[in-house]
């Protein structure tokens, strides 16, 4: 990836990449496709010559993602007519793997059942007028999950999520 001495936010935009270096020298590229698909994910330290990547990224022909591989994780997505997500399973190289199945009514996110190790919890969602998920109750009306988001879609820290 070559070696990247300076420090500070940088960003430098070559075509089909984009790297940034923060003021803590932690080096980030993100690769794209020709069609403006995030392909890849390579992060390092700033002063080495080398960085790993930290995951990468399949599309079927229609665009959408299908596959995303990463060191902990392969995860797989299947999508419905709409282009919802209807499954997401997740193939964990250490722990248990784990299965998403989505619910949607008129397009919009209601709910999800996740399954790690055969045990599923289903969960019921509470979405912004965006249809951002910023709440979701477990199946006896717990809070699971309280989420908000800055003005520009970028999730700030849970308040609170349960695993």
């Amino acid at each position: 990836m070559g070696n990247l001495a300076e420090k500070g936010d940088t960003f430098v935009q070559n075509g089909v990449a984009i790297d940034f270096l923060s003021d803590s020298g932690h080096y980030v590229r993100y690769e794209y496709d020709l069609w403006n698909r995030l392909v890849a994910v390579w992060k390092g330290e700033a002063g080495t010559a080398s960085a790993t990547q930290a995951a990468t990224y399949v599309y079927d022909p229609t665009g959408l993602r299908i596959r995303k591989i990463s060191t902990s994780a392969t995860t797989e997505y299947v999508y419905g007519l709409d282009g919802n997500v209807l499954r997401e399973t997740r193939d964990e190289t250490v722990g248990d793997d784990v299965a998403i199945d989505y619910v949607y009514a008129l397009g919009k996110l209601v709910g999800w059942t996740e399954t790690i190790a055969g045990a599923s919890v289903k969960y019921w969602a509470a979405t912004d007028h965006l249809g951002s998920v910023t709440a979701a109750t477990d199946s006896s009306g717990k809070i699971a999950m309280l989420r908000d988001y800055s003005a520009f879609g970028d999730s700030k820290d849970a308040v609170l999520e349960t695993e």
